[in-house]
């Protein structure tokens, strides 16, 4: 399935918001908050 020396590593991608160190599944608020400010950086960034 996946590569051997990476056994313990999990691929997470989607549309589900994510804690922004952890990326585990996160629905809080401010967790919430955090990551719309951290997109608008991002993206004001490229402009």
């Amino acid at each position: 399935m996946g590569h051997t020396r990476m056994k313990d590593l999990e691929h997470r991608i989607g549309g589900i918001e994510k804690e922004d160190v952890t990326g585990n599944v996160n629905y809080e608020p401010d967790n919430h908050h955090h990551m719309v400010k951290t997109r608008a950086k991002k993206v004001e960034s490229i402009l």
